[in-house]
């Protein structure tokens, strides 16, 4: 059975939807603010969320922007169940993540048509990316032939962003460009290699081995430290092996020279001998 967390400050409204949805076959789940809803996500994540926008404590869109930003959270279908209907709070929602937006009042058939219908669609994207990972292995995908992205490099940029799995507003503080920029660049993607969603571009990348580029400063920042390591322990050891030479040729020059009591030895011996001989 399929799993929804229904998150809204509408005690009413949530025992109603609560009860909808069980009689259907779902198992629900409750929250009466944003905060209570991402502690519920982070405990069992569930297959949908449906979300109120104007909460108290976390509002709805700061609660999809963090859902986003986990693991678990950037494919989970989300949708906005409010009574805000102007178009920039739609669109808003929109560019934040959120899958659908649905406009109180409303009829339950439409949110369960809705429900159905991006579950159905998840299903789908799961399964796609189960068949490719059977297909192609990822080291088989790094070395495939690939043809550049008939994309400009602005949106070349969003490109690798979106497939990483980041939400517009994400994308556009790593950009430094606003969340409105980044969804003109998106729907250029799109429609340049005639998609129809961010979730399509993200299995088309994944089919075709589209991976993102590793850091180049990174790995030169490595290359360097490397350098800089030999470099700075070379005339470590230089200095190292003519202190050793400078010892050894010590050590031989005081093997080669007599010592005090040898020269005595000596000294005594030959005034022994000459008495010898003058007697």
């Amino acid at each position: 059975m399929q799993k929804i967390l229904i998150v809204d400050d509408d005690s009413t409204l949530r025992a109603a939807l609560t009860r909808y949805l069980k009689d259907r076959g779902f198992i629900v789940r409750n929250a009466a603010s944003g905060i209570e809803g991402l502690e519920s996500f982070n405990q069992d994540p569930p297959d949908l969320i449906v979300s109120d926008v104007v909460m108290p404590e976390m509002n709805g869109f700061e609660l999809c922007t963090k859902v986003r930003d986990t693991g678990p959270g950037q494919l989970v279908p989300f949708i906005f169940l409010s009574g805000r209907c102007d178009l920039e709070d739609r669109i808003q929602g929109h560019s934040i993540g959120a899958d659908d937006y649905l406009v109180k009042p409303f009829h339950p058939r439409e949110l369960i048509a809705k429900i159905e219908a991006q579950l159905a669609r998840a299903l789908r994207i799961h399964s796609e990316i189960e068949k490719a990972l059977k297909r192609k292995a990822p080291q088989q995908l790094a070395n495939v032939d690939r043809p550049p992205l008939p994309l400009t490099p602005a949106e070349e940029k969003v490109f690798w962003e979106v497939i990483q799995g980041f939400t517009n507003k994400k994308i556009g503080d790593r950009l430094f460009i606003s969340p409105r920029t980044v969804q003109t660049h998106l729907s250029n993607i799109l429609s340049k290699l005639a998609l129809e969603n961010r979730s399509q571009l993200i299995r088309y990348a994944f089919e075709n081995g589209y991976q993102p580029p590793h850091s180049s400063n990174q790995i030169s920042n490595g290359r360097g430290t490397t350098q800089k390591s030999a470099g700075s322990t070379a005339p470590n050891t230089t200095e190292s092996a003519a202190n050793q030479a400078s010892e050894n040729v010590n050590t031989k020059a005081e093997d080669q020279t007599p010592s005090k009591t040898t020269r005595q030895r000596r000294s005594t011996a030959s005034a022994q001998s000459k008495r010898k001989r003058r007697s």
